[in-house]
């Protein structure tokens, strides 16, 4: 780490970050105790602040950060990118409806005070010239150094931002992956910028930020893999904030811990707004040499595990299996010693003169309570999208659909259809009505049979009609044309595999889902 002024005293500095929010303002509702949601984010991003609400107990993630800072409530909220849209491509009759998000989110950004939100690859989608209106609206600092304007080799948005926070003056400065051409993108507006390669202009602001600032960050958008790569290949680089793409997404549980190319720290935090980054500096006698602290905060967890083991071998007693009760004392033995070195190492770092960071990652939880004029909003928006595309099906000529419907797939598979009625496939539609999400055709297309599928329907006004409604035996096996009832031909008109499934159960949706088991519960097979 690099300085430029000595602080006479200790500072603290919290820097929160989000990366990948990809349009996800709330919780789609899917599963039981989904992560994320804006709402709640305001809700904890508030907590660190020091605001209320002072005693949520759900928010116990937050409270050791926020009992150490104590009134030192410098913070600074930043985003890597990729905010408004999960891809650069825009299902035209979802055009409008996607706006409105990143409307949405932009206001939500505006209530929880962001500073800093770099552009990231997909924030484009929608064009230059949107983006740009978007801006219009943000009160927080739009940047990135490396997408240019064609004709005057100027940046299009700030290259960087400098912000002095409890005696700390921070760089933050942004790019873009350099593998993307803007003049490829659709979207109005985007054939008059392009992307200089990221790993020049790094160096360029790192010479231009060092000498005025004490910490350096970079908020990326490359993917963590060419992230890596700009740490390693550019010294300078205090913290690489990056997003676009993490392998570590794929590992169950997902594991996001930062590490260390050269000098530099990278972290990322996962897609869907479902994780807040935490990184807490604390500088002392002038130093920018910062210790990993961060082990200290993870005693409380070592510590509740003890107890639990303690609890087994209480409540254990005659029932315990022979030699299962040492097994648990040699368990919890080595537990105790884990938390003595832990606790003996962050005394010398708390007590020393050392500067150290501790990070920290809580899930936005769902027992966490939003903001509620976030979720007014939130409102708003369901009911603008409600009315966009009731509004398009009435000028929309109705057309046939010649879906079956599971009734009469019934008349020859009465044994799978009662299983069936039992399921929550034939309940799915009755879960967005619930929600108020039945005119929202993102949510239609897996809560529905046939919607936007070929002799299917196209009408969000349709969706709940008989042969549409729920996820229905055609949903899965494909349209039963005339030849399928005929007795010289009984197979489905599609194959079944576990992709057909994976299309809606993915992993965000449904972390947890089996595809042989539930191939076996919903169509009553032996």
């Amino acid at each position: 780490m690099y300085a430029t002024e000595t602080p006479k005293t200790e500072h603290a500095l919290t820097i929160l970050f989000t990366n990948n929010t990809n349009g996800e303002h709330d919780t789609c509702g899917c599963i039981l105790n989904q992560r994320g949601g804006v709402g709640r984010r305001h809700t904890m991003v508030q907590y660190v602040r020091g605001l209320p609400p002072d005693d949520n107990q759900l928010l116990e993630e937050l409270t050791r950060a926020r009992t150490f800072l104590g009134d030192r409530r410098n913070v600074l909220l930043l985003d890597s990118g990729d905010v408004y849209f999960k891809t650069l491509d825009v299902p035209t009759y979802l055009r409008d409806q996607w706006q409105f998000r990143a409307e949405l989110l932009v206001e939500s950004y505006n209530m929880m005070a962001y500073d800093v939100v770099n552009i990231g690859a997909y924030d484009l989608a929608l064009g230059f010239d949107f983006l740009k209106r978007l801006q219009e609206e943000a009160n927080f600092h739009f940047i990135s150094a490396n997408i240019i304007d064609r004709k005057t080799d100027k940046p299009m948005f700030k290259p960087y931002v400098r912000m002095r926070k409890g005696g700390i003056t921070v760089g933050i400065f942004g790019l873009v992956s350099g593998y993307m051409s803007l003049r490829d993108l659709p979207g109005p507006g985007n054939q008059k910028a392009k992307i200089l390669d990221p790993f020049d202009v790094a160096e360029e602001m790192v010479r231009q930020l060092r000498p005025r600032c004490d910490v350096i960050i970079a908020l990326t958008n490359m993917g963590l893999r060419d992230e890596e790569i700009l740490a390693e290949k550019v010294p300078g680089i205090d913290f690489v904030i990056g997003g676009h793409g993490d392998p570590r997404a794929q590992s169950a549980p997902p594991t996001y811990k930062p590490f260390k190319a050269g000098r530099t720290l990278v972290l990322q935090t996962g897609e869907g707004g479902k994780l807040i980054g935490m990184l807490t500096l604390v500088i002392r006698n002038g130093s920018l040499d910062f210790s990993d602290a961060s082990e200290e905060y993870e005693l409380s967890r070592i510590q509740k595990l003890n107890e639990d083991l303690r609890q087994r071998i209480k409540e254990g007693g005659d029932k315990l299996q022979p030699g299962a009760e040492e097994l648990l004392r040699t368990a919890e033995r080595r537990a105790e010693a884990y938390i003595a070195e832990r606790e003996r190492r962050s005394k010398l770092v708390r007590e020393g003169d050392q500067s150290f960071f501790f990070f920290q990652l809580p899930p936005v939880e769902k027992s966490i309570e939003p903001n509620q004029d976030i979720e007014e909003k939130i409102i708003s928006f369901k009911d603008r999208v409600a009315k966009l595309h009731k509004r398009i099906a009435s000028v929309i000529p109705p057309r046939d659909n010649s879906y079956r419907g599971a009734k009469f797939c019934a008349t020859c598979h009465q044994k799978q259809y009662d299983a069936w009625v039992n399921t929550r496939h034939a309940m799915a539609y009755d879960a967005l009505v619930e929600v108020k999400q039945e005119y929202n055709p993102e949510c239609i297309e897996c809560h529905t049979t046939g919607f936007r599928r070929k002799n299917g329907f196209v009408r969000v006004t349709d969706a709940g009609s008989l042969k549409a409604a729920s996820v229905q035996c055609e949903a899965c096996h494909g349209r039963g044309r005339e030849e399928h009832f005929s007795a010289d031909n009984p197979a489905p008109t599609e194959s079944f595999d576990c992709l057909t499934c994976t299309r809606c159960h993915t992993k965000d949706q449904s972390p947890d889902f089996d595809c042989t088991k539930a191939r076996h519960e919903v169509c009553a097979k032996n």
